[in-house]
Order: C-alpha cells, then sequence, then structure tokens
C-alpha cells in the first residue's frame, strides 16, 4: 500500500506500529493515512505528467514547471477528477496564472492535442484514424478530425492560450470542414468555445468511456496491470478482462463524484487487494 500510493517502502516503526495494531480495521486507517500524506499528491502527480509529458523544449522549462505545480496542486485539494478533465480541455490563459494551459503550448496543432485528449480521457489511440477507418473498430476518420475540430480555434501566441472566432478542420480526403465532434444538436445553444460542449459531453455522467478510463487506470497503477490492458487501448477488439469490475468501478467513481482518493481507498481496502501474491 505504501509503494503504491505514496510511492516510497513503509519505515521500520510504521511496520512494528502496524503489526502490534490489534484492532480490527488496521488496513482501513492505513490506507486513509496515507491518502493524506503529502506524498500521495506528489507521487500521483508525477503519474498524470507522464500521461501529459511536457516538453521543455516546445512549452519552456518554466511552463513545465507550472504545470507540475498545478498537478501538484489538484492532488493536494483532491479536485474532482470531471472539473480536473474539463479545466486541462478547456484551459485558457498564461501558464504563469494557469498551468494546464502548457498541454495547449506543448501541443500547438489540433490534430496534436486531440490524439492525446483522446488517449487519455477516451482510452482510445486514434492516431490510425488520420489516414483511414479501421475495419473492425468503431472509431473513424471523421471522428478523428472531428475531435481535431475542436480544438481548430485554440489560439497560442506570445505565451498565451486564448480563442479565435474563426477555424475549421478539413478532412484530407474531401476538404469539408469538419463539426466539432459533441457538438450540440441542431437548435440548441453552442457555446463560444467548442471546447465547453466537448467538455460536457465527455465528464457527463454515463458517458461510456470517462470514467471506465480513469478507474482501470487506478487499478493498473495499483494492481500493475489494467482490467483493459494497455490502460489506454480501449477498442472492441481488446476488451475488458473483466467487465462487470470495471463497469463497478466507474459506477462508484461517478456515484462519489468523481473522488479518485475514494476510488483509490476502495480498491486498496478490497480482499482482492490484500489477498497474498503467494499461491496457496
Amino acid at each position: 500500500a505504501h509503494l503504491r500510493i505514496i510511492g516510497r517502502l513503509p519505515t521500520s516503526a510504521e511496520v512494528t506500529a502496524f503489526l502490534a495494531d490489534k484492532s480490527p480495521d488496521k488496513r482501513e486507517k492505513v490506507i486513509d493515512k496515507l491518502l493524506e500524506r503529502p506524498e500521495y499528491a506528489d507521487f500521483w502527480a508525477n503519474k498524470w505528467a507522464d500521461l501529459l509529458r511536457p516538453n521543455p523544449y516546445r512549452a519552456g522549462i518554466k511552463a513545465t514547471r507550472s504545470i507540475d505545480s498545478w498537478l501538484r496542486e489538484a492532488f493536494r485539494a483532491n479536485i474532482p477528477y470531471d472539473r480536473f478533465a474539463t479545466e486541462l480541455v478547456t484551459a485558457q490563459g498564461t501558464s504563469w496564472n494557469n498551468g494546464a494551459v502548457v498541454i495547449f503550448r506543448d501541443r500547438p496543432e489540433p490534430v496534436e492535442i486531440a490524439s492525446m485528449v483522446s488517449q487519455i480521457f477516451l482510452g482510445v489511440r486514434l492516431d490510425c484514424a488520420k489516414c483511414h477507418n479501421h475495419p473492425f473498430e468503431n472509431w473513424t476518420q471523421d471522428d478523428y478530425y472531428r475531435i481535431s475540430a475542436v480544438f481548430a480555434r485554440v489560439r497560442n501566441e506570445n505565451g498565451a492560450v486564448g480563442l479565435s472566432e474563426s477555424g475549421e478542420t478539413r478532412h484530407p480526403v474531401n476538404g469539408r470542414a469538419m463539426p466539432p465532434f459533441a457538438a450540440p444538436k441542431a437548435g440548441l445553444p453552442v457555446a463560444r468555445d467548442r471546447r465547453a460542449d466537448f467538455a460536457r459531453w465527455l465528464t457527463a455522467p454515463g458517458n461510456p468511456y470517462f470514467a471506465r478510463v480513469e478507474a482501470n487506470r487506478a487499478w493498473a497503477a495499483l494492481f500493475g496491470r489494467g482490467i483493459v490492458d494497455p490502460i489506454d487501448d480501449f477498442r472492441s477488439s481488446n476488451p475488458p478482462s473483466n467487465p462487470d469490475l470495471l463497469d463497478g468501478l466507474a459506477a462508484f467513481l461517478e456515484r462519489s463524484g468523481y473522488d479518485r482518493r475514494a476510488l483509490i481507498r476502495v480498491i486498496c481496502a478490497s480482499n482482492t487487494y490484500q489477498a497474498s501474491a503467494v499461491p496457496l
């Protein structure tokens, strides 16, 4: 639990205290204490830095440190996952006042940010759809360029990320301007920032990807292997090893208000996590 939650082994004193504790809920108490320690926020923020991969040669060293600080503060404050994702996807301003904008400074092209967002938040590797439709998968080339269109009006100028009133993503085959993915149906109000409409769709309860991807990511971090593995490769030809378990964890994450500490707590307190690795 120490290694998986805060990234280091317990001290000898912590082990001795645990063994001497005769209370039936001593495991739960350890888990709760670990989740409140400052090392938890730093450790899990580092995991997300690995996912977002800010490149100091593109975004700048100071900007890279800015998003690192933003991630650490997000985990210290236990920001709900839906808000965390929304703040990243819709970030504006400068890296001085909003570290989340660094993902747009690091990936200024709409297709770049679309590939990253779809892989991290939808668990879908869309890069292959850039050139062709896969004959056995549900995501299409149109989907790829529609997600790119969500970010087509983002502008990165003079170190600040903002929006333009124009800008389209065109399909490479027919040149057609692609409608943004998750845009409201005809007759419904459209947000000035296309990303806001996309974020609402992404984080809406019942989205078949959002909560399941994060539940799977937490399971993989704690067990070493995802229920869907690789963890960012959700597709019809790579089904989960235990669909009911994944759906149950995703439903728990939604019910908890997208509380990632609560998700880690319930996994670590399970009989499965506490089972010995030694075969009987």
